[in-house]
This record gives structure tokens, sequence and C-alpha cells, in this order.
């Protein structure tokens, strides 16, 4: 299967026990699952504010492509952005239990909500050494 050219420069977090997520890492400075039953938010993804994701030569991205990966629990969500005056602050959806079906009838409700918040920290504008090369 082709990779989107959207996608070609994103990267997968796998490090999750439930979730992989993808995502480009000039969009990405965060990403979480918060849980509805508990409260408890599980973070699948946090930039390093250290190190500015290098985008000399390239620019940012108007197009991201964002995957939520399931690791056995039914939920591949894959959402693509277009966002060419770079507009969109975070991103958020919800999720179905993930035993729902739309073949059944049911008071289904949502039982997780995914957040990814776009602001990576970049150079530009935030370069630490100047004489970084573009990746």
């Amino acid at each position: 299967m082709a990779q989107d050219k959207a996608s070609a420069d994103h990267v997968t977090v796998t490090a999750d026990a439930d979730y992989d997520v993808s995502f480009h890492p000039a969009f990405a400075s965060r990403a979480t699952v918060h849980r509805k039953d508990d409260g408890s938010v599980k973070e699948l993804y946090k930039q390093d504010r250290s190190k500015p994701v290098n985008t000399r030569g390239k620019g940012h991205p108007k197009r991201h492509v964002i995957t939520l990966r399931g690791k056995g629990n039914n939920r591949d969500v894959t959402i693509t952005v277009d966002d060419p005056n770079h507009s969109l602050h975070s991103l958020s959806f919800e999720l179905y239990d993930q035993n729902r079906t739309p073949l059944q009838t049911g008071d289904w409700k949502a039982t997780e909500t995914f957040t990814i918040e776009n602001n990576a920290k970049t150079c530009p504008p935030d370069c630490t050494e100047p004489d970084i090369p573009p990746a």
C-alpha cells in the first residue's frame, strides 16, 4: 500500500500498552487519552521542549494525518487535517465503548476522549543551535 504523501514524514509512538499514535512531529506537542469512567488521563506523547523540531528547508506542513491505533481494542481512527493557515490549536474526538457495533441498537456512550495538541516547538522560530542543517 502506498503511503500518503502527507504522512511520509510522520512518526509513530508505540510506547503505550493500549494505543499507538502517528502524527507529524512539527504538529504535535502532546497526545492524550482521557477515560470518562475514572477521569484518568493517559499521556501517549509529550514533546521534549528542549529539542525543537527542525523544519528548516521544509517549512511547517499544511496537511497532517493523525492516526490513533488500538492495540487489541477495536479502535483504529485516522483523520486527515488540511490546515494551510495553521489555525488548528488542538483536535479532540470521543470514542465509543470498544464493544460497540453499528449493527446493535443501544444507548452507547463515549468512554474515552483522544486529544492531540498542535503546539510543537519548532526551529524556526525556536532555534537553539543556529547551524542545524535541514533534516
